[in-house]
């Protein structure tokens, strides 16, 4: 028993890359993983993780090592579940990390089907506006704009949105509607106020030097510049998945469109040891629903 542990602690420290996130998945302290790695190394007689002050590197050795543990701890976990009768149901507590605005204008808004589909399940959502690690933080998936950076995570694309520029009936009725990206400097434009490359406003290279609007107003959050749209502020740049109610609504009117470039590619992220759980495909299943409105 004492081997298998010693070997969930190395596959656990190799995807965290870190003593403290592996410590955080296996709810043990940091000492305790490390001396497990200690023990493992010395019984095999090769390093296998290069250690600084900043970062755990595999050695090749570990490497090497880390592919063969994957095999041997999923196939243990098989046999469990085919040993262990009703595994196969979807049922507990599962942790959904998401941004705010995919949660309010996606998520939700689907959630009774989940719930209606799996009695025996139930949700919590972690809501943060900067991306969230399932490895450290205990969720089951994670779902985020842009393509994940962590190669020791899972991936699977949920979803791809073009951006729509907005704008109430109220401000177009008292200011009009901008008919090209030069007319910007006499309208309000509601920007992010730390763009990520595709909330960027971009209309095209034609319009690279496009016009600083007359005024602007700024937020740190997508479901806040989708408030100020509505209740009239300005223009807002949106993916048009999020808000295609308030558009079928007349809430929010699409102008620009000939010109508004860019889309939002939304990707759910889950660790590796849970890729075959039913939850987690479940959820993933749900989420691709609720992004395609099936």
């Amino acid at each position: 028993m004492d081997s298998l542990l010693d070997l969930h602690a190395f596959t656990c420290i190799a995807e965290a890359q870190s003593l403290s996130g592996a410590a955080i998945v296996m709810g043990v302290t940091p000492s305790a993983v490390s001396k497990r790695l200690t023990r493992l190394e010395r019984r095999l007689g090769v390093q296998l993780v290069h250690r600084t002050t900043r970062q755990f590197r595999l050695t090749e050795d570990g490497r090497v090592f880390f592919e063969r543990c994957k095999e041997i701890l999923a196939r243990l976990r098989d046999a469990e579940r085919e040993v262990v009768r009703g595994r196969e149901e979807v049922h507990g507590t599962v942790r959904i990390a998401a941004a705010p605005e995919l949660v309010s204008l996606l998520l939700v808004p689907a959630l009774p089907r989940l719930m209606a589909s799996w009695p025996q399940l139930e949700v919590e959502f972690r809501v943060s506006e900067a991306p969230i690690n399932p490895l450290t933080q205990r969720i089951d998936v994670a779902l985020f704009p842009g393509q994940p950076q962590e190669v020791s995570l899972m991936q699977r694309l949920i979803g791809t949105t073009p951006f729509v520029t907005v704008a109430s009936p109220a401000y177009v009725s008292a200011f009009g509607a901008p008919r090209s990206p030069r007319d910007l400097e006499a309208h309000v434009a509601l920007l992010p106020s730390d763009p990520q490359p595709a909330f960027e406003w971009n209309f095209g290279d034609a319009f690279r030097d496009w016009p600083p609007p007359r005024r602007r107003l700024f937020a740190n959050s997508p479901l806040v510049l989708l408030r100020m749209a509505t209740e009239g502020l300005g223009l807002a740049r949106l993916p048009r998945r999020l808000i295609q109610a308030l558009l079928a609504d007349r809430a929010l009117v699409p102008v620009l469109e000939p010109y508004t470039e860019g889309e939002l590619s939304l990707y759910a992220r889950y660790p590796p040891a849970d890729a075959t759980a039913p939850r987690v495909r479940a959820l993933l299943d749900w989420m691709a629903s609720a992004f395609t409105g099936a």
